[in-house]
């Protein structure tokens, strides 16, 4: 992997990441701005999911038709735009609509993004994807804190993420090389149905992609309003679970690489993020607050690069169908859960709200403790020779992950 393709995947990941964070700091604002409650403004954030969700069920034929590379910049402009709607929305229906347009932008780039990292760079390619994700939701948890504890308008940081989505255009490439089905996939549907471990996959999906965000979206307030800190305070407790977290990403991707056991990385560390969370509930003050964020942070995170490639080996040929399959309870439980933890929030339930957290992490992880590796390719692996019917370039390009440049043999 060049250093373009590098930086170009880390400006997609992370630009459209923003959008995950942005909302959380400004919780208190836009609650006064539409004078609407906190389960209202939890059903705002929430939007952005709700429309993530569908674009994980359309992102395989989206991405079949347009091209992984077209997929990739129309997920940049669609977050841009949505931001736009959102900062100018003269009314609660259109700052919704804003979330939604922005969601759907998000939703490509978590299908989609881990394949082309995956064709860019193998298993420790979609380690630095999601590291990039983890600094991007980060850094819109610790900038929003700032800027609202400085009093900057709540509308300027939604346009900053709009400005922040889109900074990956010039960089992305004009081709990526991902394996896909041919024009018919007679049974795809009810084979990834009738997979097993893609089942006990989307557990473990479930808790560490659709708790993280959920977290991200309450942790500034929760720890502004129960642990008594300062918006700028929280939002840089916020930013420490995401940074460790982008951290982890990495590390995680370069164990699974070193071949340590799926059941470690998949089954065993989501229940370092559960012990954090349950911490968190119970004493949310900043000396506890601390190293229940490292190990939030790093229990979410290290199962990342293990969890893509154990979805993509199990279906080679499909890999942006099992992507999808995985991650759509994942990309739409954040709907519910945001909402759900405003009302929670709003009868005085703190507690019960992240416990509820921590056991939705739990079960992921326990259901994949017998997880084994699948029988595809290794992340990293030459790449199996496809006829032209059963799988070609989601792109029409050569071989190499970025036209004009040779092919990345994988990591050594």
């Amino acid at each position: 992997m060049t250093t373009r393709e590098a930086v170009a995947l880390a400006l997609f990941a992370g630009g459209t990441a923003w959008n995950f964070g942005n909302a959380g700091p400004i919780v208190t604002p836009i609650s006064e701005e539409f004078s609407a409650s906190l389960g209202v403004v939890g059903l705002i954030s929430g939007a952005l999911y709700g429309a993530l969700l569908l674009a994980t069920a359309t992102s395989p034929t989206l991405t079949k038709r347009m091209g992984a590379a077209n997929g990739a910049r129309a997920a940049c402009a669609l977050g841009g735009l949505g931001n736009v709607i959102f900062a100018l929305a003269p009314t609660l229906g259109v700052a919704l609509g804003g979330r939604v347009v922005a969601g759907y932008g998000v939703g490509i780039t978590v299908v989609v993004g881990p394949a082309i990292a995956r064709a860019m760079g193998g298993v420790r390619g979609v380690g630095v994807f999601g590291a990039a994700i983890m600094v991007g939701i980060g850094l819109a948890l610790g900038v929003g804190g700032v800027l609202e504890n400085a009093g900057v308008d709540w509308r300027i940081a939604v346009l900053l993420a709009g400005a922040i989505s889109v900074l990956a255009l010039p960089f992305l490439p004009r081709h990526v090389d991902v394996p896909r089905p041919g024009r018919r996939e007679p049974g795809i549907a009810l084979e990834l149905l009738r997979s097993a471990r893609l089942w006990r996959l989307s557990a473990v999906f479930l808790g560490t992609l659709g708790v993280s965000v959920t977290v991200g979206a309450w942790l500034i307030y929760y720890l502004s309003v129960e642990g008594d800190e300062s918006t700028a305070v929280a939002g840089l407790l916020s930013f420490l679970v995401f940074a460790v977290a982008a951290v982890m990403r990495v590390v995680g991707g370069r164990l699974d690489h070193r071949g340590v056991p799926k059941s470690v990385l998949i089954g065993l560390t989501p229940l370092i993020a559960a012990a954090g969370i349950v911490t968190l509930a119970i004493e949310p003050t900043i000396e506890v607050a601390i190293p229940a964020a490292v190990m939030i942070g790093t229990g979410l995170a290290l199962p990342y690069a293990a969890m893509f490639d154990e979805a993509q080996r199990l279906f080679p040929k499909r890999p942006v169908s099992a992507i999808a399959f995985a991650s759509v309870g994942a990309n739409g439980s954040p709907a519910l859960l945001i909402p759900l933890l405003g009302v929670l929030f709003a009868d005085g339930l703190l507690e019960l709200s992240w416990l509820l957290l921590a056991a939705i992490v739990a079960i992921g992880g326990l259901a994949n403790l017998r997880s084994g590796a699948a029988a595809g390719p290794r992340a990293g692996d030459p790449p199996r020779e496809h006829s032209a019917q059963s799988s070609t370039s989601l792109d029409p390009a050569p071989s190499s992950a970025m036209a004009g440049n040779p092919p990345d043999p994988g990591p050594p």
